[in-house]
């Protein structure tokens, strides 16, 4: 399927990419935690197979990573391993001038 949608940019806003991306596809992942690597104990023994396997894999295959906070970029670096340029900080917020849209 994203073969045929011809994509220039996939994003896993939920930390996994999904496998067979094709290398053209350039791949972004946002980290919000590192619950997985941290505390493992706190998850379920299904979510941290799935974490460990799937989640790993998305992070080495990325070209970008997202940190949600500078927290979470230091922590990511830290227990991942992960060079200081392959994380960017963006924050989950909207720009000072967003307003809702207005309703009828």
């Amino acid at each position: 399927m994203v073969a045929e949608d011809q994509l220039d940019l996939f994003w896993g806003p939920g930390l996994i990419l999904p496998p067979g991306l094709p290398a053209s596809v350039i791949r972004v992942v946002t980290i919000h935690d590192v619950v997985w690597k941290r505390y493992p104990d706190t998850m379920g023994r299904f979510n941290r197979i799935v974490y460990r396997l799937l989640v790993n894999r998305s992070i080495r295959e990325a070209n970008v990573l997202i940190a949600v906070s500078n927290s979470t970029a230091l922590e990511a670096r830290s227990l991942l391993d992960l060079p200081e340029a392959r994380i960017h900080v963006i924050y989950n917020a909207v720009s000072e001038g967003c307003r809702p849209y207005p309703h009828k």
